[in-house]
């Protein structure tokens, strides 16, 4: 019989995703650190199921704390993720543009 893996616990859905509502770091920690012997795909989904669920933690805060209203919450996630990536190349963008001008300035 195969060796039962973190990633094959995860898909078969024995352990709940961070994008689940019943997801919890001690039981997604909990079922990583019962593989004998983790492979590196397994310490990847680990990590970056860690990191999703704290991005979506901070989602899900910022919704907690929004003005009610008629529009679905998936619009109003869209609507987060499209100004944090819209504010994330407008950062990128400046970031380079300083770096020009601080490296023409040093020649």
């Amino acid at each position: 019989m195969a060796e039962e893996t973190f990633v094959k616990l995860v898909r078969a859905g024995k352990i709940k995703q961070p994008t689940q509502k019943s997801f919890t770091v001690d039981k997604w920690r909990d079922a990583f650190n019962s593989i004998n012997q983790p492979s590196d795909e397994d310490a990847k989904l680990y990590s970056s199921g860690l990191w999703f669920h704290d991005r979506l933690e901070t989602i899900r805060d910022i919704l907690k704390h929004a003005p009610k209203t008629n529009i679905p919450s998936s619009q109003i996630i869209q609507a987060y993720i499209n100004a944090v990536n819209s504010i994330s190349i407008n950062m990128r963008s400046t970031s380079v543009d300083i770096i020009d001008i601080i490296g023409k300035l040093l020649c």
